[in-house]
């Protein structure tokens, strides 16, 4: 549409200014004002030309502006959702880092519990060996006392 609206204008500008130039050349008077009218007519027509040429170059500009508006009215919204995603996120992540830190303190505390019953179970395993001797000299003293006796 601009390349038709450009080659109008350059047409319509070419034909006034060979319109001005025969007006200038030298002939009748007759001619002399026929000619005048004749290049004010075409310089009439040429500035038409310009304005309507003008007019459809202010008409695309809008549209172009409208479409740039629309698109910056979606890409806020784009970041509005993301925005709210984000914050959703968030939201979760908070959530799964106050589980993590429970977790890592009832991790801690099993680990406690279970070094100190390993403790516990060595020293009753002690324990356990201290009466298996006592009750195996017991046992001997008594097997002996009977074989003895």
């Amino acid at each position: 549409m601009q390349r038709r609206a450009l080659e109008k204008q350059r047409t319509s500008a070419t034909a006034a200014r060979t319109a001005l130039e025969e007006a200038q050349s030298p002939g009748e008077e007759g001619s002399n004002q026929f000619g005048q009218q004749q290049s004010q007519e075409q310089l009439r027509l040429a500035s038409q030309d310009e304005v309507d040429f003008q007019d459809s170059l202010i008409v695309e500009r809008e549209a172009e502006i409208r479409n740039i508006e629309q698109g910056v009215t979606e890409l806020n919204e784009l970041f509005r959702d993301v925005a709210h995603i984000v914050n959703e996120q968030g939201e979760t992540l908070d959530v799964i880092a106050g589980h993590v830190e429970n977790t890592r303190t009832d991790v801690r505390g099993a680990d406690t519990e279970l070094r100190s019953a390993a403790r516990y179970q060595r020293n009753a395993r002690s324990k356990a060996c201290c009466l298996l001797l006592i009750l195996g000299v017991i046992l001997t003293i008594i097997v002996l006392a009977a074989v003895l006796g």
